[in-house]
């Protein structure tokens, strides 16, 4: 079984990696995958300022290697796990998950149910709790041909 678990520092995703832990059986694959949205930050961020573009590009690269590491970590040394494969690709999460789905031969998609963009420390408009399922998830659902595990 091949496991893609789509990691992006949210609580939600860090279950979806518990989840698949869990699930995860001694011949299984581990793909661990990090989308760096430089698009979406820029429109969901009001204070962007066009000069620093490069230095906050290398910012979110940096953040995304370090969260692959910690969780390539976990993988291997706490949960023993040799077969993991760690990705962080630039792009918009839902096209990126399901390129690397198809591209990957993924059985599994591990994904928070609403990511870190709809988390409540990160926006006052709405409270994640109203929302049933996040738009990449939801996209995920049908538009990925694997099985999907959406967690929160």
């Amino acid at each position: 079984m091949k496991f893609l678990i789509a990691i992006d520092g949210s609580a939600n995703s860090h279950k979806a990696f518990l989840k698949a832990m869990n699930l995860y059986k001694d011949s299984d694959v581990i793909v661990l995958l990090v989308v760096v949205d430089l698009v979406h930050y820029m429109m969901s961020n009001t204070n962007f300022d066009m000069t620093l573009i490069s230095d906050i590009k290398q910012e979110m690269f940096d953040n995304g290697d370090a969260l692959l590491n910690k969780y390539e970590d976990l993988a291997r040394t706490e949960y023993l796990i040799s077969d993991v494969e760690a990705l962080r690709i630039e792009g918009t999460p839902k096209d990126i998950i399901v390129k690397v789905v198809e591209d990957k031969s993924i059985d599994i998609l591990c994904l928070g149910r609403v990511g870190l963009i709809n988390n409540d420390q990160f926006t006052n408009n709405f409270s994640s709790k109203s929302i049933t399922m996040g738009s990449t998830s939801n996209y995920c659902i049908r538009n990925c041909a694997c099985d999907i595990l959406v967690c929160r």
